[in-house]
């Protein structure tokens, strides 16, 4: 996150100034299904961990082939919009693109923090200390790996929470179809 203590061009950003702005935004946005990984590991810390980091892997790889795809639209000029470099109307000078592709991120996004603790330890995160520390201790773990696979891969990453309510719902519908399917 950029701020006045860490970027120093962070005004100039701020009021457009030679065309300079904010970049902001993912590649690709990818959730995840807590609930889903804490139903997999059954109260199992390391299970639970371990199932992140699969998912996150397959993220990862999600990420690469949309990475390669928009280098091959980059290339032919597919993406007129994102890469114009509209007029300062002060100087009359194109200003930089309107996306910096350099700066954007893939990021995995986290979808049922606290049905997945309900899961995993029974409490809600507002009912017990076990359920925000499983949280606290996934999202750590997750941050970690996070770093690894960066290092790996050379794929810029994010953890972030995601606000789908829609996605969180398309979650729980296919978690009970799976279920409901899986039984027989």
């Amino acid at each position: 996150v950029e701020t006045p203590e860490n970027n120093p061009s962070f005004e100039e950003k701020l009021n457009f100034v030679d065309g300079k702005h904010f970049t902001m935004g993912s590649w690709q946005v990818v959730s995840l299904n807590l609930p889903r990984i804490a139903y997999e590991a059954n109260g199992n810390d390391a299970l639970l961990f371990e199932e992140a980091r699969r998912l996150m892997d397959l993220s990862v790889e999600i990420f690469k082939i949309k990475l390669k795809w928009m280098e091959l639209i980059r290339k032919r000029n597919r993406i007129p919009f994102a890469t114009q470099r509209p007029i300062d109307p002060k100087t009359g000078l194109k200003g930089q693109p309107a996306i910096d592709f350099d700066e954007l991120v893939s990021t995995i996004g986290l979808v049922g923090g606290n049905e997945m603790a309900q899961w995993h330890t029974g409490y809600q995160l507002h009912e017990h200390a076990e359920a925000v520390k499983i949280l606290v201790k996934l999202i750590l773990e997750m941050q970690k790996y996070k770093k690894e696979l960066e290092a790996r891969t050379g794929v810029k990453l994010s953890l972030a929470r995601t606000p789908a309510e829609s996605t969180a719902q398309r979650f729980a519908v296919a978690d009970l179809l799976t279920d409901l399917y899986h039984d027989k």
